[in-house]
């Protein structure tokens, strides 16, 4: 006898399939922050710590790119708070747009988000940040003036903590700032290094040419980077609670 002859258990496993579907709802809501659709803070410390055990493990690099946007207090003090949330939440849809399928994008906290890279290093990284800080800054915003950013890239060191991972990062932001900004800063060490040294190539997708991201070649990694990210990316790793997770990220990386 199926379900439909016992109205009563028939009833029971309809509201047991809206009970899950709303677990589903609000644990989706608490990985992610509400004005952006970006993951959250929480979210970020979770997958970091998936990821370094990720690498731990294969071998294959991952990279963090910390983006800072340039002067926001101004767009506040100028247009208003709303307009200032109008210009994080298309600043967020540029970076989807043209995002990796493998990579994740988090708010950190205020104008500050993270792109954590899968299977990338520094080269790579850089390459996506620079691709990531033109588009920002291609053309203007919605009810604001031109909106550039600052991003700083680090490559997972094997062995380090999370916490020494995020304060390189953070380094490599400020440094972006104190340069100019409107532009990104390469912290040059990671693992993958590793491998160009061993079998004289890198598993990143870069030039052999260490400073390719200015010269030509970074058009054409530009170009392979596009192949890749057509249309509008959507944060790819499915909500997930981290219990008795190791990282603790809480007050690295804000300034």
């Amino acid at each position: 006898m199926d379900a439909l002859h016992f109205p009563a258990l028939h009833t029971l496993m309809r509201d047991n399939e809206r009970l899950k579907a709303r677990i589903a709802q609000l644990e989706s809501q608490s990985a992610t922050d509400p004005l952006t659709g970006a993951w959250n803070r929480t979210q970020l410390a979770c997958m970091v710590d998936v990821e370094i055990g990720r690498a731990m493990r294969s071998g294959q690099p991952v990279t963090l790119i910390l983006l800072d946007i340039d002067h926001f207090k101004r767009v506040n003090d100028a247009h208003g708070h709303l307009a200032g949330d109008a210009v994080l939440t298309e600043f967020v849809a540029r970076i989807r747009k043209r995002m990796r399928n493998t990579d994740s994008l988090f708010r950190w906290g205020g104008d500050e988000f993270v792109v954590l890279a899968t299977h990338v290093g520094y080269r790579g990284g850089a390459t996506l940040a620079e691709y990531l800080r033109r588009a920002i800054a291609a053309a203007p915003f919605a009810g604001a003036e031109s909106i550039t950013a600052s991003l700083g890239v680090t490559e997972y060191n094997e062995g380090e903590s999370a916490e020494s991972w995020f304060r390189r990062t953070d380094e490599a932001l400020y440094a972006a700032k104190s340069a100019g900004r409107n532009r990104i800063h390469i912290d040059r060490q990671g693992s993958s290094d590793l491998h160009v040294n061993r079998v004289g190539t890198d598993r990143d997708i870069h030039s052999r040419n260490e400073d390719a991201v200015h010269s030509g070649a970074s058009r054409r990694l530009a170009t392979r980077l596009r192949a890749s990210t057509g249309g509008n990316r959507e944060n790819t790793f499915p909500a997930m609670r981290c219990r008795g997770s190791a990282v603790g990220l809480r007050g690295v990386c804000g300034k």
